[in-house]
């Protein structure tokens, strides 16, 4: 069973830090799998609307998107990602982001292409939710603002026995 620690205070009205609720757990008779933070790339992912999608020059499967990520100024997303269209509003993580699995997202050059971020699932975020296709947000959400912000998406999943 899954549980949110954030859901967990919420409902109990427990005052305790995470870990002490998490220590607490054992003492109930229930065993913890694992612990899993959310939250992951705060730093450097957020809202970006797409302006146009062409396809690579030389990668057959892949598109290469021209995305407004307000403050943090327009940027080139290449993508395999095959539902998109323009207009579409959805995360991003941009250069600097650090996702739930550890990868960093950096400038990158694919097949003479640069590349400056990628479109993220509710899975790089950290959270287990596992889908193939990216975060879209709503129309009214701010271009280039922090995902972070948009919700309390840091917590703490633990996975009890």
């Amino acid at each position: 069973m899954k549980v949110s620690i954030e859901w967990l205070k919420e409902l109990t009205g427990i005052k305790a830090g995470d870990n002490e609720i998490i220590d607490g757990i054992p003492q109930n008779g229930l065993e913890v799998e694992t612990v899993k933070e959310t939250g992951a790339g705060k730093q450097n992912v957020v809202v970006v609307q797409i302006k146009s999608i062409d396809k690579h020059p030389d990668a057959a499967k892949l598109s290469v998107t021209i995305v407004d990520a307000g403050k943090h100024g327009t940027k080139k997303i290449i993508t395999n990602l095959t539902m998109l269209k323009t207009g579409d509003k959805l995360l991003a993580a941009l250069d600097g982001a650090v996702l739930s699995d550890g990868m960093s997202i950096k400038k990158t050059n694919l097949k003479g292409v640069d590349s400056e971020g990628m479109f993220v699932g509710w899975e790089q975020l950290g959270f287990d939710y596992k889908v193939e296709e990216p975060v879209f947000v709503d129309d009214e959400m701010v271009n280039g603002t922090n995902y972070s912000d948009l919700l309390p998406f840091n917590d703490k999943i633990i996975d009890i026995e």
